[in-house]
């Protein structure tokens, strides 16, 4: 069975959830379309529902340096053209980037953070960051 993808329109309102979420600092912004789109990205940790994610996450910063730590595993470039749920993962890396874009263009140093996130999704990132790594510029 294929994985569903999702309609443009959702795409958009979970980016546009995350960036409420950004802007106001505040994570009980968080909905459950955005909820349910991060908790499966690589790199969070399981949690029993939507509040037990917000209650991990209430530092909104720490909840943007977890994904810019987990960007490279995000990127799913194991999958190729024609492989069973490639369309679906292609659709979720579009999606975790335009998150990642939101979380740059939104900082103190826009420059500084795109290099940072270029030297995160280098393929050798991967074995060495940690969320402590990545600092919020």
């Amino acid at each position: 069975m294929a994985l569903t993808l999702r309609t443009p329109r959702q795409a958009d309102l979970i980016v546009s959830n995350l960036r409420k979420v950004f802007q106001t600092g505040e994570i009980y912004h968080l909905s459950k379309s955005a909820y349910n789109f991060l908790y499966l990205c690589s790199g969070f940790i399981a949690h029993y529902n939507l509040h037990g994610f917000r209650d991990e996450y209430r530092d909104v910063a720490e909840l943007k340096r977890n994904i810019l730590a987990n960007v490279n595993a995000n990127q799913w470039n194991n999958f190729r053209p024609g492989e069973r749920d490639y369309d679906y993962y292609m659709e979720k890396k579009n999606i975790y980037n335009r998150i990642v874009t939101l979380i740059v263009d939104t900082s103190g140093d826009p420059e500084a953070m795109r290099e940072q996130v270029e030297r995160l999704s280098s393929p050798w990132a991967a074995w060495s960051v940690r969320r402590r790594d990545v600092e919020l510029v």
